[in-house]
């Protein structure tokens, strides 16, 4: 029998709870009987089970936090099975079947429509360039050191100012470090909501709902202050 082997890559930010891992397991089962589960953890120890169970009795602690899960079949001579979650920067996330060719397209584009419902809504801003912070801290660097020890006079264009051009290019300096704890705790790629990845979750989303709140006060404060401006001078 010819055999197709298909490997499936997805890219955004992911949830994955309970109820997710219960749709995978039950997908899996349709296809093959016997599923190893091996769950990576920080402090580089791995644990390994053919009991489902197991991901449910992991505390996910943060000196233990979950940083992979990997579901495996063993080859049962029709189709061969990998589901593979990497919790880092990167959220690499990858699905690997060899079977027949029928079996490998359902399986995958079931396997599609589960990691879909886990999809968050930022991720189309999880994943900017990777270079892209990097390249703007050196411009802003660049330009701060540029405006603070140039001694000759220039004019700046639009009306900036020399203080707000430096504050500007500071921000700009320090993007690498703020894109990292973005990414880490703002709108983290990959959450395995498991144990304490149930208070993570939380955190992270009481930590946007304060950013957007900053925001939309932000606005409304300048707005009102323009009105009120216009309408005593």
């Amino acid at each position: 029998m010819d055999k197709t082997t298909k490997r499936l890559r997805l890219n955004g930010a992911y949830v994955f709870d309970e109820d997710f891992f219960e749709r995978i397991h039950r997908l899996l089962h349709e296809y093959v009987d016997s599923i190893s589960i091996k769950v990576g953890l920080s402090d580089g120890s791995e644990i390994s089970s053919k009991d489902f169970e197991v991901l449910k009795r992991i505390e996910n602690t943060k000196a233990r936090r979950i940083e992979s899960i990997k579901f495996s079949s063993g080859y049962n001579d029709s189709i061969d099975i990998t589901v593979d979650i990497l919790s880092s920067l990167l959220g690499d996330i990858e699905i690997r079947v060899s079977g027949s060719d029928a079996d490998c397209l359902r399986f995958c584009d079931k396997a599609s429509q589960i990691f879909l419902t886990a999809k968050q809504w930022y991720s189309l801003i999880s994943k900017p360039p990777f270079m892209l912070p990097y390249i703007l801290s050196g411009l802003g660097s660049g330009t701060f050191l540029g405006v603070v020890f140039r001694e000759t006079s220039f004019v700046l264009p639009f009306g900036v100012t020399k203080g707000q051009l430096v504050a500007a290019s500071s921000v700009l300096a320090l993007l690498p470090m703020l894109h990292y704890w973005a990414r880490q705790y703002l709108f983290p790629t990959v959450i395995f909501a498991i144990g304490d990845g149930k208070r993570f979750l939380r955190g992270a989303e009481k930590l946007r709902g304060i950013l957007f709140g900053a925001i939309l006060l932000a606005i409304v404060g300048n707005v009102a202050a323009s009105y009120i401006y216009d309408h005593l001078k």
